[in-house]
């Protein structure tokens, strides 16, 4: 649970950019312990959304006031608290019973 407290996510990443580049953008609200940029399992393609986990909780709170809405390679990026996971709740999005 600390973790997600430290950690915010960003969406509308540019489909080109690795770690490193995003960890540059976000240093100026403290120190990077991890990002983590969201592909595909099977294509291997990024999905244009990351994770950044900071080592101070401050830091996640000033990325989402500093950073949401900031430019980052032409795009406008959107940074929000990380979903907490929570055991046990699912989403199904399949089919009604009897579609094929």
């Amino acid at each position: 649970m600390e973790t997600d407290q430290k950690s915010v996510c960003v969406k509308n990443v540019d489909y080109s950019s690795d770690p490193k580049e995003l960890q540059e953008h976000f240093q100026i609200c403290g120190k990077i312990h991890r990002v983590t940029i969201m592909c595909n399992k099977r294509t291997g393609q990024p999905l244009g959304y990351a994770y950044i986990e900071f080592e101070e909780k401050d830091a996640a709170e000033q990325a989402i006031a500093l950073m949401n809405d900031s430019l980052f390679k032409g795009r406008q990026l959107t940074v929000e608290h990380k979903r907490k996971n929570i055991p046990g709740l699912k989403i199904h999005r399949s089919r009604p019973r009897g579609f094929r």
